[in-house]
């Protein structure tokens, strides 16, 4: 690798972590009324896009951590009665997690209210600048689990 190929990732590195840091802003967000960690909005924007719900497992795998980890979080959010539980309906030793009814209303205008809160952050871009860096980052491959 070249000097300044490295010198540029170097830098792609540190920009990602500082867009990550200040994207997720302070440890608790609210849904609703409802405080919630960091950690809970990845299973939220995930459960968000996938109406029928997602095992642990496949949320471990997008969010690179183990499914007991998974298991804690979705905990947390089942006594807040954000997510639930339920049996799948071709394998039923399968739990899938998906979101609420009372979350389902919410998660629009939360969701809002998440993207107006970073989207300064991306002021100086536009549209089409903003798309060519949606389309960049899509084809930065993760890992092998990474899932389109």
């Amino acid at each position: 690798m070249n000097n300044q190929r490295s010198k540029d990732l170097q830098k792609i590195a540190q920009k990602i972590g500082l867009v990550f840091r200040n994207s997720i802003g302070s440890n608790v967000h609210k849904f609703d009324h409802l405080p919630i960690g960091r950690p809970h909005i990845g299973i939220l924007f995930m459960l968000g896009q996938n109406k029928e719900g997602m095992s642990t497992k496949d949320i471990a795998e997008k969010l690179h951590v183990t499914p007991g980890a998974v298991t804690q979080l979705v905990d947390k959010l089942v006594e807040k009665k954000i997510v639930e539980r339920h049996e799948d309906k071709i394998d039923r030793r399968i739990l899938k997690v998906k979101l609420t009814p009372f979350a389902k209303n919410k998660f629009k205008n939360f969701k809002e209210n998440y993207v107006n809160s970073i989207s300064a952050m991306f002021n100086e871009l536009d549209d089409n600048e903003l798309t060519q860096l949606v389309n960049l980052l899509d084809k930065i491959k993760i890992s092998e689990y990474e899932k389109n």
